[in-house]
């Protein structure tokens, strides 16, 4: 990703980190934490990374954060879909969602890509944390952070996004 990213943005500079304990030692007016925060499967995990983009953010700077699912949204064994044609390339993808505890699920990408006349099928697994509003609250609040839910999970966004503001 990085590569294909550097080629498309070479004038931006990139860097390969945990977003846990990063620690660029500058600070910014926005942060975006988008699907990277999904993947924070224990609380203590998810609390470390809100902290470290709470640490980059100058006072007054906002934090967009857009985690998938919270207990309250997530719909077990959920199933979607999507297709997108460009030039000679067909990618299509089902994906399903499934609980495997308390505070995670996984979910499952069979992707079908049709490339010049090629079929093939690849199989992608990812492993999410699961936390209620009233944990990222918590969090977002310790962090030094005024969160508020902005969009919740409906027809119109297939996602949540918090939007918070460092006191």
């Amino acid at each position: 990703m990085l590569g294909i990213s550097r080629k498309l943005n070479s004038t931006v500079t990139h860097i390969e980190a945990d977003f846990r304990d990063l620690d660029l030692s500058r600070s910014f007016d926005v942060v975006l934490a988008h699907d990277s925060l999904d993947y924070m499967v224990t609380e203590q995990d998810l609390r470390a990374a809100i902290t470290s983009a709470a640490q980059h953010l100058q006072p007054g700077g906002l934090l967009i954060a857009a985690p998938t699912y919270f207990r309250e949204t997530f719909k077990d064994h959920e199933v979607a879909y999507d297709c997108c044609v460009q030039l000679d390339i067909e990618v299509s993808y089902v994906s399903h969602v499934r609980q495997t505890s308390e505070t995670s699920y996984v979910l499952t990408m069979l992707i079908i890509i049709h490339e010049h006349g090629v079929l093939r099928a690849e199989e992608d697994r990812h492993f999410c944390g699961l936390y209620e509003m009233a944990k990222w609250r918590d969090i977002l609040d310790d962090a030094g952070l005024d969160g508020q839910l902005i969009c919740d999970n409906d027809e119109s966004a297939p996602w949540e996004l918090w939007a918070a503001i460092k006191r």
